[in-house]
């Protein structure tokens, strides 16, 4: 069941990034996800990572729909932006709650996928993100969306683990 639902999520990526539905992106998509289902297997068996098996579904899907929503909200904001030439670059650092190295991996990434931001360097749990802010209220905006919204679905397991 967790293979099937890791394949299901990659294709929904895939089809969300394509952005169209066809035959044709649907088929590329099958074949894609099927690929990093295999090497992404291996690569946790390989490092032995053995709490993936037990995550739980809810999880996933929660941390999906915030990560589609804040990926269509940061991508209205920044057109805004750029239409009111208002690009000015910060460099600002996060500090995740847990220690997690692929829930890390998760986050930096959603972050990526997200307009405007760019994650430039993961050190344990610290993370450097490239982001556009005009002032100390909007970089501190980046930063709660990262730390209130990616990382809460992630959190409570975390502490409920011990970790």
């Amino acid at each position: 069941m967790n293979k099937l639902l890791k394949w299901v999520s990659y294709l929904f990526f895939w089809m969300i990034l394509e952005s169209s539905f066809s035959i044709e992106s649907l088929v590329k998509g099958i074949i894609v996800a099927s690929i990093v289902l295999l090497f992404s297997n291996k690569i946790f068996k390989n490092n032995d990572v053995k709490y993936l098996k037990g995550q739980a579904i809810w999880r996933t899907i929660w941390f999906l729909e915030i990560v589609m929503v804040e990926m269509f909200k940061a991508a209205f904001q920044h057109i805004v932006r750029i239409m009111i030439g208002d690009d000015t670059p910060v460099i600002l650092e996060v500090e995740l709650e847990f220690k997690d190295p692929f829930i890390t991996m998760l986050i930096a990434n959603a972050i990526t996928l997200t307009p405007g931001t760019i994650t430039l360097k993961v050190e344990g749990s610290k993370l450097t993100v490239l982001g556009f802010a005009k002032d100390s209220f909007e970089e501190e905006a980046i930063r709660h969306t990262i730390l209130s919204r990616f990382q809460k679905p992630f959190v409570k397991k975390q502490r409920i683990r011990g970790e």
